[in-house]
């Protein structure tokens, strides 16, 4: 397990080092209602320390009601990190007073989630034309509307560092844009105090003509 271990270093120390083509593609397959369409898939096998391309395949990729589930196999072929992710193109807002938000679901299970050379897992937004990056490994909601008309990479990561099988589960994928209606927009207080007075004035008048 030694090279698991100083990979593992690595990762940490330096943070992402997986590299990515943009393509001018909206997200797609969020859902993974079409399998692994739209998705590509990496995976490290011991004892090298940089990724090959994948299947997305059983055992390290396979789908369930909750969406994709990626699992390591260190035991029985050596593969000890697995990666699944999807370049794509952030949609630009329709209206600059609108909002963007990324929705998804994300969880895990570590066998050695603690302590030194701790097994891992990883949800990550990248800007793949600067350093940018966002971490989705809670799940939820995200604001990103700062991140409009970027390329980006999506990538979701496990990693087993020791020897027992992790798994990382993802799904529920989608960007949605708030539209922002001027019409509806709440009155200042300012505007509000200056429609009082203009009623009480409008109420004088009435009473004083009665």
């Amino acid at each position: 397990m030694k090279n698991i271990k100083r990979y593992s270093a690595f990762i940490l120390s330096t943070g992402i080092m997986w590299s990515s083509q943009s393509l001018a593609l909206p997200l797609t397959n969020g859902n993974f209602a079409s399998g692994f369409a739209g998705w590509s898939g990496e995976v490290i096998i011991d004892p090298a320390t940089t990724p090959t391309p994948a299947t997305l395949t059983t055992p390290n990729y396979t789908l369930n009601t909750g969406g994709a589930l990626l699992t390591t196999s260190f035991l029985t072929d050596g593969i000890y990190n697995v990666r699944l992710f999807q370049d794509f193109n952030i949609p630009t807002l329709t209206s600059p007073l609108n909002t963007l938000a990324l929705n998804l679901s994300v969880g895990w299970t570590l066998s050695n989630p603690t302590g030194r050379n701790s097994d891992f897992a990883s949800a990550l937004l990248e800007d793949t034309g600067s350093p940018l990056l966002l971490d989705l490994t809670g799940g939820g909601t995200f604001d990103i509307t700062s991140w409009a008309g970027k390329s980006v990479s999506l990538s979701f990561l496990v990693q087993d560092n020791a020897g027992i099988a992790d798994t990382l589960q993802v799904g529920g994928i989608g960007i949605t844009e708030t539209v922002v209606n001027n019409n509806n927009t709440v009155p200042e207080p300012t505007g509000l105090m200056i429609f009082g007075i203009s009623l009480l004035a409008l109420r004088k008048k009435y009473l004083v003509n009665k």
